[in-house]
Formats: C-alpha cells, sequence, structure tokens
C-alpha cells in the first residue's frame, strides 16, 4: 500500500488555505515529508524529535533500508558553553560548530570520546533584526 505523505495538505491547497498550514500548533503527524526523517515532537525551546520514515525507499549496497536510526533528538540550548556541558555530562552525543574556547576545552578533557572534525553540519543559522 502506498501512503501519500501529501494527502493532508491537498485539502488545504484545493480550499486555498495552504498558507495556513504548518503553524507551531500543527500536529506531528500532519507534516509532509519525502526524506529518511519525519517529525515525530516538537516542543518550544525544548527539543525537536525526528523519526525514522517508514516510506523512505533508499537502501544501503546491501540492501538495508536507510536511514540506520530510528530517532534524531535535537536539544535546543541557550548558548554554546551550555551545548558543552550537556556534551560533557553524556546528555548529548554530538556538538556541531565547536568554537576555538570550547574546542580547547573539549581536547584537554577528553573522557570517553574522540574529536572529530565530521564536516560541515546540519544546521541552519537564522539572522535577523526587530
Amino acid at each position: 500500500m502506498f501512503l501519500n505523505p501529501a494527502a493532508p495538505l491537498e485539502k488545504l491547497y484545493e480550499e486555498g488555505k495552504f498558507d495556513q498550514a504548518g503553524t507551531l500548533a500543527t500536529a506531528a503527524s500532519a507534516w509532509a515529508g519525502l526524506g529518511p526523517f519525519r517529525l515525530k515532537e516538537y516542543v518550544a525551546g525544548q527539543r525537536l524529535v525526528l523519526e525514522r520514515n517508514p516510506y523512505y525507499w533508499k537502501t544501503d549496497l546491501k540492501g538495508h533500508r536507510l536511514p540506520y536510526l530510528d530517532e534524531l533528538v535535537y536539544l535546543f540550548v541557550q548558548n554554546a558553553d551550555a551545548q558543552v556541558l550537556k556534551f560533557q555530562s553524556g546528555e548529548t552525543d554530538v556538538i556541531s560548530q565547536v568554537g576555538a574556547e570550547n574546542f580547547t576545552v573539549l581536547s584537554r578533557q577528553q573522557r570517553g570520546y574522540t574529536m572529530t572534525d565530521a564536516g560541515p553540519g546540519s544546521n541552519t543559522i537564522f539572522s535577523f533584526s526587530i
């Protein structure tokens, strides 16, 4: 059976109300997505949870369905120092965009982790003025 991920949005589009789709009040199950993960949960100011998309088509060279991970959890933190503290305490597994000062601290205090430059991150930086 094929499930159309856009079906929840089609009605809004046909009614000319597509601009009303995708507010903070929209349920996670109502979002359409074609990538390896789909929205599972969003808690404003706290976390964003993505789950494996069961309809994602891609496989690895051995035929195993991708992605390998069942879930990704992004925590929202106040600043880079808070991000490092959560990492050092084991609350998080990955840090992106480590500044020079925190890089020095993490390099000196490696306990149970290895620092690796994995290249560009998956994050986006938004800049705006009021």
